[in-house]
Protein backbone atom coordinates (compact mmCIF):
# COMPACT_ATOMS: atom_id res chain seq x y z
CA UNK A 1 0.00 0.00 0.00
CA UNK A 2 3.15 2.35 0.59
CA UNK A 3 3.58 2.53 -3.36
CA UNK A 4 -0.54 3.16 -4.05
CA UNK A 5 -0.07 6.45 -1.44
CA UNK A 6 3.25 7.19 -3.63
CA UNK A 7 1.78 7.15 -6.92
CA UNK A 8 -0.99 9.55 -5.60
CA UNK A 9 1.36 11.84 -3.88
CA UNK A 10 3.38 11.94 -7.16
CA UNK A 11 0.25 12.71 -9.93
CA UNK A 12 -1.31 14.92 -6.94
CA UNK A 13 -4.35 12.59 -7.56
CA UNK A 14 -7.58 13.90 -5.81
CA UNK A 15 -10.56 12.69 -5.10
CA UNK A 16 -11.69 12.23 -8.30
CA UNK A 17 -8.70 9.94 -9.28
CA UNK A 18 -8.49 7.77 -6.04
CA UNK A 19 -10.99 5.23 -7.35
CA UNK A 20 -9.20 4.12 -10.30
CA UNK A 21 -5.81 4.28 -8.38
CA UNK A 22 -7.45 2.06 -5.63
CA UNK A 23 -8.06 -0.62 -8.11
CA UNK A 24 -3.97 -1.00 -7.93
CA UNK A 25 -3.93 -2.41 -4.77
CA UNK A 26 -5.48 -5.79 -5.67
CA UNK A 27 -4.19 -5.91 -9.73
CA UNK A 28 -2.15 -8.87 -9.70
CA UNK A 29 -0.55 -7.64 -12.62
CA UNK A 30 0.26 -3.73 -10.89
CA UNK A 31 1.65 -5.43 -7.83
CA UNK A 32 3.68 -7.48 -9.93
CA UNK A 33 5.42 -4.37 -10.86
CA UNK A 34 4.43 -2.04 -7.84
CA UNK A 35 5.84 -4.76 -5.58
CA UNK A 36 9.60 -5.24 -7.29
CA UNK A 37 12.42 -2.84 -7.57
CA UNK A 38 11.28 -1.00 -10.35
CA UNK A 39 12.26 2.27 -12.08
CA UNK A 40 10.03 4.79 -11.84
CA UNK A 41 9.75 7.81 -14.73
CA UNK A 42 7.02 10.52 -15.01
CA UNK A 43 6.13 13.37 -17.84
CA UNK A 44 4.12 16.50 -17.92
CA UNK A 45 2.92 18.57 -20.17
CA UNK A 46 -0.26 20.09 -21.87
CA UNK A 47 -2.33 19.31 -25.09
CA UNK A 48 -4.67 22.15 -26.37
CA UNK A 49 -7.54 20.01 -26.04
CA UNK A 50 -10.63 21.24 -24.27
CA UNK A 51 -10.75 17.92 -21.53
CA UNK A 52 -14.67 17.40 -23.23
CA UNK A 53 -13.31 16.21 -25.89
CA UNK A 54 -10.95 14.21 -24.32
CA UNK A 55 -13.59 12.70 -22.54
CA UNK A 56 -15.36 11.66 -26.10
CA UNK A 57 -12.15 10.57 -27.53
CA UNK A 58 -11.53 8.01 -24.50
CA UNK A 59 -15.04 6.75 -24.18
CA UNK A 60 -14.40 5.09 -27.41
CA UNK A 61 -14.66 1.38 -27.51
CA UNK A 62 -12.40 0.85 -30.48
CA UNK A 63 -9.39 3.50 -28.97
CA UNK A 64 -6.57 1.66 -30.06
CA UNK A 65 -7.77 1.31 -33.43
CA UNK A 66 -8.14 5.22 -34.25
CA UNK A 67 -4.76 5.42 -32.41
CA UNK A 68 -3.09 3.11 -34.80
CA UNK A 69 -4.87 4.67 -37.31
CA UNK A 70 -4.13 8.61 -36.89
CA UNK A 71 -0.64 7.24 -36.22
CA UNK A 72 -0.15 6.04 -40.11
CA UNK A 73 -1.55 9.01 -41.03
CA UNK A 74 0.88 11.49 -40.08
CA UNK A 75 3.58 9.57 -41.16
CA UNK A 76 5.90 11.09 -44.08
CA UNK A 77 4.50 9.40 -47.45
CA UNK A 78 5.40 5.96 -48.23
CA UNK A 79 6.64 5.07 -44.59
CA UNK A 80 4.54 2.46 -43.17
CA UNK A 81 4.37 2.22 -39.28
CA UNK A 82 7.04 0.05 -37.63
CA UNK A 83 3.91 -2.48 -36.02
CA UNK A 84 0.39 -3.46 -36.10
CA UNK A 85 -1.13 -3.38 -32.55
CA UNK A 86 -3.54 -6.81 -32.37
CA UNK A 87 -6.18 -7.16 -30.54
CA UNK A 88 -6.11 -10.85 -28.06
CA UNK A 89 -9.19 -10.51 -26.46
CA UNK A 90 -10.75 -8.07 -24.09
CA UNK A 91 -8.94 -5.45 -23.42
CA UNK A 92 -5.76 -7.11 -24.32
CA UNK A 93 -3.50 -6.73 -27.29
CA UNK A 94 -0.16 -7.56 -28.53
CA UNK A 95 2.58 -6.24 -30.89
CA UNK A 96 5.68 -7.25 -32.41
CA UNK A 97 8.75 -4.98 -33.09
CA UNK A 98 11.29 -4.25 -35.89
CA UNK A 99 13.56 -5.93 -33.49
CA UNK A 100 10.83 -9.03 -33.35
CA UNK A 101 10.51 -8.61 -29.83
CA UNK A 102 7.04 -9.19 -28.52
CA UNK A 103 4.87 -7.12 -26.25
CA UNK A 104 1.81 -7.38 -24.47
CA UNK A 105 -0.79 -4.70 -23.38
CA UNK A 106 -3.81 -4.74 -20.96
CA UNK A 107 -5.62 -2.24 -19.91
CA UNK A 108 -6.32 -2.56 -16.18
CA UNK A 109 -8.92 0.66 -15.62
CA UNK A 110 -10.04 3.94 -17.55
CA UNK A 111 -12.35 6.51 -16.60
CA UNK A 112 -13.43 9.52 -17.91
CA UNK A 113 -15.85 12.54 -16.31
CA UNK A 114 -16.42 15.55 -17.93
CA UNK A 115 -18.20 17.24 -14.79
CA UNK A 116 -15.05 16.38 -13.06
CA UNK A 117 -12.43 17.48 -15.50
CA UNK A 118 -10.60 14.18 -15.46
CA UNK A 119 -10.03 11.36 -17.51
CA UNK A 120 -7.51 8.43 -16.67
CA UNK A 121 -6.34 4.81 -18.30
CA UNK A 122 -4.30 2.58 -16.75
CA UNK A 123 -2.23 -0.13 -18.18
CA UNK A 124 -0.01 -2.97 -17.87
CA UNK A 125 2.48 -4.41 -20.65
CA UNK A 126 5.13 -7.29 -20.46
CA UNK A 127 7.98 -7.86 -23.10
CA UNK A 128 11.26 -7.90 -24.17
CA UNK A 129 14.27 -5.51 -25.59
CA UNK A 130 17.44 -5.87 -25.60
CA UNK A 131 18.25 -5.87 -22.22
CA UNK A 132 15.43 -8.95 -21.36
CA UNK A 133 12.43 -9.12 -20.61
CA UNK A 134 10.23 -6.66 -18.78
CA UNK A 135 6.53 -5.48 -17.14
CA UNK A 136 5.64 -1.81 -16.85
CA UNK A 137 2.64 -0.05 -15.62
CA UNK A 138 1.38 2.96 -17.27
CA UNK A 139 -0.74 5.24 -15.50
CA UNK A 140 -2.09 8.44 -17.36
CA UNK A 141 -3.94 11.51 -15.79
CA UNK A 142 -5.58 14.03 -17.73
CA UNK A 143 -7.09 17.61 -15.81
CA UNK A 144 -9.09 20.09 -17.92
CA UNK A 145 -7.70 23.54 -16.67
CA UNK A 146 -10.59 25.18 -17.63
CA UNK A 147 -9.54 27.71 -20.42
CA UNK A 148 -9.75 24.86 -23.59
CA UNK A 149 -6.80 23.03 -22.83
CA UNK A 150 -5.70 20.13 -20.47
CA UNK A 151 -3.12 19.07 -18.24
CA UNK A 152 -1.43 15.37 -18.47
CA UNK A 153 0.81 13.18 -16.01
CA UNK A 154 2.06 9.72 -17.58
CA UNK A 155 3.79 7.80 -15.15
CA UNK A 156 5.77 4.53 -15.81
CA UNK A 157 6.69 1.97 -13.90
CA UNK A 158 9.08 -0.56 -15.44
CA UNK A 159 10.58 -3.62 -14.00
CA UNK A 160 13.53 -5.13 -15.65
CA UNK A 161 13.08 -9.29 -15.05
CA UNK A 162 16.91 -9.90 -15.53
CA UNK A 163 19.03 -9.07 -12.54
CA UNK A 164 21.72 -7.86 -14.67
CA UNK A 165 19.57 -5.13 -16.23
CA UNK A 166 18.76 -3.76 -12.84
CA UNK A 167 21.94 -3.55 -12.07
CA UNK A 168 22.95 -1.57 -15.13
CA UNK A 169 19.91 0.34 -14.30
CA UNK A 170 21.15 1.20 -10.61
CA UNK A 171 24.50 1.48 -11.21
CA UNK A 172 25.42 2.52 -14.65
CA UNK A 173 21.54 4.20 -15.48
CA UNK A 174 21.41 2.40 -19.28
CA UNK A 175 18.14 0.63 -18.95
CA UNK A 176 16.50 3.46 -16.31
CA UNK A 177 17.70 5.85 -19.55
CA UNK A 178 16.15 3.29 -21.98
CA UNK A 179 12.68 3.45 -20.39
CA UNK A 180 13.06 7.25 -19.18
CA UNK A 181 13.79 8.48 -23.23
CA UNK A 182 11.06 6.02 -24.07
CA UNK A 183 8.59 7.64 -21.88
CA UNK A 184 9.53 11.21 -23.28
CA UNK A 185 9.27 9.63 -27.16
CA UNK A 186 5.72 7.77 -26.56
CA UNK A 187 4.32 10.87 -24.60
CA UNK A 188 5.35 13.41 -27.99
CA UNK A 189 4.10 11.07 -30.03
CA UNK A 190 0.65 10.26 -27.65
CA UNK A 191 0.75 14.42 -27.96
CA UNK A 192 0.30 14.38 -31.73
CA UNK A 193 -1.39 11.64 -32.39
CA UNK A 194 -4.18 13.19 -29.77
CA UNK A 195 -4.44 16.24 -31.31
CA UNK A 196 -4.76 14.37 -34.97
CA UNK A 197 -7.89 12.31 -33.58
CA UNK A 198 -9.63 15.78 -31.79
CA UNK A 199 -9.25 17.51 -35.41
CA UNK A 200 -10.30 14.56 -37.13
CA UNK A 201 -13.25 13.04 -35.43
CA UNK A 202 -14.04 9.49 -35.88
CA UNK A 203 -17.10 6.80 -35.40
CA UNK A 204 -17.18 5.54 -31.86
Amino acid sequence: MRYLFWIMLALGAGPAAASLLDQLATDPHARSVLDAHHIPCQSTGEVSVAIGELVRLFSHSNLVDHIQSEYARQLPAGERPEFVVKPDGSNRWHYVNKSGHRSEIHELARASDARAGVVEVIYYSRGRRFFGDFRALIHVRIVGDGSGASRYTAAVWAYPESALPRFFARHLGLVESFFRDKTRELTELSVRICDGLVATPRAS
